[in-house]
């Protein structure tokens, strides 16, 4: 997908955890990138149903806080913590069990 992408979302977390993997893999790219990045990579926007992927739009660039092709662990954890799936609350919590701190 290149780059500027990093998996994210319930791909990470199950990049990251024992999750299982979602059907459809997310990356994320700093919102203010995302339209070049669909302009220069031929990316439209479909519906869920279509889709090959999907793309977090985030506030802050994921790239700049990890060198992974994954986004950081703090902010899976932040994104996942409150989730209304308990597998995927509990893979959230076990990335902070892991970090190096």
């Amino acid at each position: 997908i290149g780059p500027i992408l990093k998996r994210a979302g319930e791909s990470a977390l199950a990049e990251l955890t024992d999750l299982s993997p979602p059907r459809i893999d997310t990356y994320a790219v700093a919102a203010g990138d995302w339209k070049a990045v669909a302009e220069n990579s031929g990316f439209v926007e479909t519906d869920e149903y279509d889709a090959g992927f999907i793309v977090e739009t985030w506030s802050y660039d994921p790239a700049g806080l990890s060198d992974d092709p994954v986004v950081d662990p703090l902010s899976l954890f932040a994104q996942f913590k409150d989730h209304g799936d308990e597998r995927v609350a509990m893979a959230a919590e076990r990335l902070l069990e892991k970090a190096l701190w």
